[in-house]
């Protein structure tokens, strides 16, 4: 009887050491709204929180920021509204509601700035700063920049608030390859938080949408060049300003283009070149540093994405990438996240299995960690663990 009871103890024991319920409780939802037909790496889910597209009536999508209790804002072009998205307490969204109407141009880069509690958007040639102070969930607007170029060519690019609490903003070029009149197009630029004290980082960017800080400060930059040439990734070191990247007088190599003046060999010298290529026209736009722990494998890294090429005989970008970096803030490695496939980038396998043919456009990072990536054409999706 005693050997008995000893073998039903252990039983027991077992059964509680193996039971599904013993075992820890997931904390995060169920892949409820799954993207089913794009591949992603293992353990991980693809959703989407928003969809409207832009086939179904011009509501198209931009820049994407969350407040620290979780609400999603989203800027809308086409509406030129800012939408906003509650948490609903089970790890997703109520219905959006407009939280800004009527802005003066179209948004297309939105960031929320905790310590002055407001909404900082960029749109062509202004940037705008919206407030809530009576918190009823509509927002008063300030135009802070009004008279940047535009109206033709790219337009302003994301905005973000940096580490020295000023405002940061990429202008387009106007065109493939020339030489702009205006110092401020190409370029990466600086204001104070009121708008005022414009200053001028960096030029030689031709389409750089967004960027990010590291924790030592140093600014990662994405820039899709000229049609057949290699898409960039640039840094301002820390503390630095007046670097110049290259564009139009230089390749990314630092060759001389030919046709545009004072494009030589010993000017291409003293530009910077970037710490890392892409496929020519595979037009990298959202761009974050991961320092989140939702997951562990990529903290410390770099999410890039890519809008993709729109009129070439072959199609490149509608990407996910992760970048590490080393120590000494240069790339050590990069990995393609989505689609997670060995296959070839052919147009057959982009086709099947990538975000194609929709655009990536913006990244943010929600408060718990997941990715969160605007879709131009009108949806927003997450990537996070299962």
């Amino acid at each position: 009887m005693t050997f008995l009871r000893s073998v039903l103890g252990l039983l027991l024991l077992g059964l509680f050491v193996y039971s599904p319920t013993a075992a820890q409780t997931p904390t995060n939802p169920p892949c409820a709204q799954r993207t089913q037909w794009v591949y992603i790496p293992p353990e991980t889910c693809l959703e989407t929180v928003f969809e409207e597209l832009r086939n179904e009536g011009l509501r198209s999508v931009g820049g994407l920021a969350f407040t620290p209790d979780g609400t999603l804002y989203v800027a809308r072009p086409a509406l030129n509204q800012i939408w906003r998205m509650k948490p609903d307490g089970n790890h997703y969204f109520e219905k959006p509601t407009v939280f800004a109407a009527d802005l003066p141009e179209p948004p297309l880069g939105l960031t929320y700035d905790e310590p002055t509690s407001a909404w900082y958007v960029s749109s062509d040639t202004m940037l705008l700063k919206l407030t809530d102070n009576d918190d009823d969930g509509s927002a008063e607007q300030t135009i802070l920049v009004r008279d940047l170029p535009g109206r033709s060519g790219g337009w302003l690019g994301d905005v973000r608030v940096g580490p020295d609490r000023r405002l940061y903003v990429a202008k387009a070029a106007s065109c493939d390859s020339c030489l702009e009149p205006d110092a401020r197009r190409a370029a990466l630029l600086s204001f104070a938080l009121d708008g005022s004290d414009s200053r001028i980082v960096a030029t030689g960017l031709r389409d750089a949408y967004s960027f990010t800080w590291t924790p030592d400060g140093a600014l990662y930059i994405v820039d899709n060049e000229r049609q057949n040439q290699a898409a960039e990734l640039n840094v301002v070191p820390a503390g630095q300003t007046g670097l110049d990247f290259g564009w139009p007088r230089c390749d990314a190599q630092r060759r001389p283009i030919a046709g545009i003046d004072g494009a030589t060999a010993d000017y291409c010298a003293t530009t910077t070149a970037p710490i890392l290529t892409f496929d020519a026209d595979s037009h990298p736009t959202g761009i974050v540093y991961y320092a989140a722990n939702a997951f562990p494998q990529y903290t410390g890294a770099l999410f890039i994405c890519f809008a993709g090429s729109w009129d070439n005989t072959v199609i490149s970008g509608h990407t996910l990438i992760v970048a590490r970096l080393d120590a000494a803030g240069a790339v050590a490695s990069t990995g393609r996240l989505i689609p997670y496939s060995q296959q070839t980038t052919s147009d057959a396998s982009i086709i099947k299995t990538s975000f194609h043919p929709y655009r990536p456009y913006s990244l943010v990072i929600s408060p718990d960690g997941w990715l969160y990536i605007s879709i131009a054409e009108g949806r927003v999706y997450r990537f996070r663990p299962l």
